[in-house]
């Protein structure tokens, strides 16, 4: 069985009566104070309630912050990634043409080869003919001095040189 404040007080109130130790000012008094701290207490809880909702705006706004923020840092980091993922498809790209630049250095380096051996030969072959050219060209002059003369050396510049 519960009884409330005003019972609780009337009866405490009673019990010291009997007992005559206080006065009815007393009794007053603690009823006054009894309200005041009351009134105190509800002051407290309309101050406390005030703090708890801008507590909670203040961490609505935090959050709305944050989100904000989540969104701007996942739009950054996308755009990292896509700069990530094209800058190593570029390097793949890359390192694909330095392949193929230098399978044709390659090649190009075994034609240089090729043709210098070409460039060898065709030389020797050259060395060779002039050679025999001018082995049968003494021969001839040898033979028929005026005759060559007149024939495979028309101009005195080319004589004098060939000689």
């Amino acid at each position: 069985m519960a009884r409330s404040d005003e019972e609780l007080f009337q009866a405490f109130c009673a019990d010291l009566n009997e007992v005559g130790r206080i006065d009815p000012k007393w009794f007053t008094r603690f009823v006054k104070s009894k309200s005041k701290e009351k009134a105190r207490l509800e002051g407290m809880m309309v101050a406390c309630r005030k703090e708890a909702k801008a507590a909670h705006q203040k961490a609505e706004m935090a959050e709305e912050k944050l989100i904000e923020q989540y969104a701007a840092f996942r739009s950054l980091y996308a755009k990292h990634g896509g700069l990530l993922k094209a800058s190593k498809e570029a390097d793949a790209q890359a390192q694909e043409k330095i392949q193929e630049l230098e399978g044709e250095k390659a090649e190009l380096k075994e034609k240089v080869v090729q043709s210098a051996k070409e460039i060898a030969q065709l030389k020797a072959e050259l060395e060779k003919e002039h050679a025999d050219q001018a082995s049968f060209a003494a021969a001839w002059t040898a033979q028929e001095p005026e005759q060559f003369v007149a024939r495979a050396i028309p101009g005195w510049e080319t004589g004098i040189r060939f000689f």
